[in-house]
């Protein structure tokens, strides 16, 4: 059996790997130059992490865990911090700690009026500590007994998410009396996300299984590629499908911009979902599914800036921060904060800052619009933001003032450009079962030699249920390759 796998990212590479290691031949092909898919992108020969500050499944003898290993991704155990994140506003912080009763405290500290909110909210985060995503796990021949230890893990938090799950951080904020509370859930968290979102993030870190380790997308990117290369496997870059020819239910040719190819048995299609449903649109056979979830998503993107810095002075201010601002006008927000991360390039030693102002599908519009009305307009845009930014980071680190050299800035349309996907979003912020039900058991719908693996497949997760997506349909086809032997 040969199967091609389409895109290099963390999904694509994952089922590479898992797939040379079985000994079934493998091909991937990625439209760009390099590997990494949505979490990075190139542009004029920059590395534009994006995303991915954290990955679940550092906690050793999880499921998580263990499918990291087979993948050889963690050559050193992740240093879990004792800090994950610290949000700033007007003045006021609070940061989310390992032992979240820190947090608690913290969050009490600014209201003591809504004490009895903010303490169900603390049990909450550790009921869902018992709880390792995904649900679905690895076949075995345990099944029973693991669906009886989920079930009694998951009882615990079923209220939970019935009354998390249906509040958006916006709806929640209404029900505290302080004013620096309602800022805390409706401004600086995300006030369209549940609230249930950030407490399983929050359980997942403060449970000892999730990491925040710098610069961690570029290490994931070259460790993964690199063992895929090692155990065989091949990628043919700058190779982007634009549709596919079926015959009998089967993909018979991958149609690219120059040449086909016929030589596979099978396909794993890992590219974002929006760019598989205009791969079948172009092929004249519609995924009813898939596009209903695109018309419906909702999804997490950002603007992202890049800049030339002192490495000696980087490392001594900077540390994975989240800076307060004046409001500044990006995309179709006001933001009021911005994260900072030093990001260092291995191969000139040479290191960087990199800025994160976060969006939504409603900002890719107001891009678009920007970028079609004229170029001019477009760059405008950009340095206006640049120098917002800059002047923000000089002001509370009077020790840059004159070092911070703007090199580029990518937008939700440059992720659109780059890597396909909708909206120039790279993560969802919801989950469409139908989806899972549809593809992520067994093959594509019509079509008896094909799957579709990634993040959008399974519930929330990103990274870490992308490559379980993948090896879980690799391991389907390594089933089905020793039926047939």
């Amino acid at each position: 059996m040969k199967v091609a796998i389409i895109g290099s990212g963390i999904t694509g590479m994952s089922a590479g790997i898992t797939l040379q290691k079985a000994g079934i031949d493998t091909v991937i092909f990625e439209k760009m130059s390099t590997p990494g898919g949505v979490i990075s992108v190139y542009k004029k020969d920059i590395l534009i992490n994006n995303a991915l500050e954290f990955v679940f499944g550092t906690a050793q003898n999880t499921f998580a865990n263990d499918m990291w290993q087979s993948l050889g991704m963690f050559t050193e155990t992740p240093e879990n911090k004792k800090q994950f994140k610290t949000f700033w506003w007007k003045g006021h912080s609070v940061s989310i700690y390992k032992d979240f009763d820190k947090t608690v405290k913290e969050l009490i500290s600014l209201g003591q009026a809504d004490e009895k909110h903010i303490l169900r909210l603390g049990k909450a985060v550790k009921k869902f500590q018992k709880i390792e995503l995904p649900l679905i796990t690895k076949a075995s021949s345990d099944t029973l007994r693991r669906l009886i230890k989920i079930f009694f893990n998951c009882f615990p938090v079923i209220p939970e998410v019935l009354y998390y799950g249906l509040l958006s951080c916006r709806k929640y904020s209404k029900k505290m009396k302080s004013p620096e509370l309602r800022e805390f859930f409706a401004d600086v968290l995300t006030g369209s996300r549940s609230v249930l979102q950030y407490i399983v993030l929050w359980s997942f870190f403060s449970a000892g299984n999730f990491s925040a380790p710098d610069n961690n997308q570029k290490e994931m990117t070259e460790t993964l590629y690199e063992n895929y290369i090692r155990y065989g496997g091949k990628v043919i870059f700058n190779k982007e499908l634009i549709s596919v020819t079926v015959k009998d239910k089967r993909i018979c040719t991958l149609n690219f911009q120059n040449d086909t190819v016929s030589d596979f048995d099978h396909v794993i299609f890992t590219n974002d979902i929006f760019a598989v449903n205009t791969v079948f649109n172009n092929s004249g056979k519609r995924l009813k599914t898939l596009e209903n979830t695109i018309k419906n998503e909702h999804i997490t993107s950002s603007v992202m800036l890049y800049f030339s810095i002192d490495k000696e002075k980087a490392s001594k201010i900077i540390d994975n921060l989240l800076i307060p601002c004046a409001p500044i006008k990006v995309g179709s927000r006001l933001l009021n904060n911005f994260s900072v991360r030093i990001q260092e390039d291995t191969q000139t030693d040479k290191k960087a800052l990199s800025v994160t102002l976060y969006q939504n599908e409603k900002d890719f519009a107001v891009w678009k619009e920007l970028n079609d009305d004229s170029t001019k307009q477009y760059k405008d845009e950009k340095q206006r933001i640049a120098r917002c930014i800059t002047k923000t980071i000089e002001e509370r680190y009077p020790e840059l003032k004159g070092c911070l050299q703007f090199s580029d800035m990518t937008t939700p349309l440059t992720y659109f450009r780059y890597t396909g996907v909708n909206c120039g979003g790279w993560m969802p912020e919801g989950w469409n079962p139908l989806i899972y039900l549809r593809y992520a058991r067994g093959k594509m719908p019509g079509i008896k030699n094909a799957q579709l693996a990634g993040q959008k497949v399974f519930p929330i997760g990103g990274t870490t249920l992308g490559a379980f997506s993948a090896v879980k349909a690799s391991q389907r086809l390594i089933k089905l390759c020793n039926k047939t032997d």
